[in-house]
């Protein structure tokens, strides 16, 4: 290829998955070796979030626009951290532009949590994100794992309602 970019779009989605598995070797052995997540915290936090990196031009491949009204790459992270270490990335995911924040959270949120596991970790897991994360698939992902969760909630009216239900004692 001629340029970086020319490499980078031959790529195909078995291309990505083979990175994404080599990514994990690396970092479950990087983890074995340095210990740079500990493994004496009782608590394990896995955060996983979205962003639109604005772009600018409208022959950029796989940008559109999204909630953000701006020409952009939607990316998915999910980081781990202990009460004793910074972040660090486990998985991520490039999505179009106009990708809902949470889909394919669930698939995402999955690996990130065997990688967490294979990383050597035995500690209690607990599962962060806001509202757009808020699905029964991310539910089911996090149960599965055996991981502890706290998802916000969109207040709706529906859910709304359910909390006026509630008696004030």
């Amino acid at each position: 290829p001629s340029t970086l970019g020319t490499f980078l779009r031959a790529f195909t989605w078995g291309h990505v998955r083979q990175l994404e598995s080599a990514t994990r070797a690396f970092t479950c052995n990087l983890a074995a070796h340095t210990g740079f997540v500990p493994e004496g915290d009782g608590v394990v936090f896995v955060d996983i979030d979205s962003k639109v990196k604005q772009v600018y031009g409208p022959a950029k491949q796989g940008a559109s626009f999204g909630y953000t009204k701006v020409r952009g790459l939607h990316f998915q992270i999910v980081t781990v951290k202990t009460g004793t270490c910074a972040p660090v990335i486990v998985a991520t995911r490039l999505r179009k532009g106009s990708a809902g924040s949470g889909k394919g959270a669930a698939s995402l949120l999955r690996e990130a949590l065997v990688t967490v596991r294979a990383m050597g970790i035995t500690a209690q897991i607990v599962v962060r994100a806001d509202s757009a994360y808020f699905s029964h698939k991310v539910v089911a992902a996090c149960r599965q794992a055996g991981a502890r969760f706290s998802l916000a909630v969109a207040v709706t009216k529906t859910i709304r309602a359910a909390i006026e239900t509630i008696p004030a004692d």
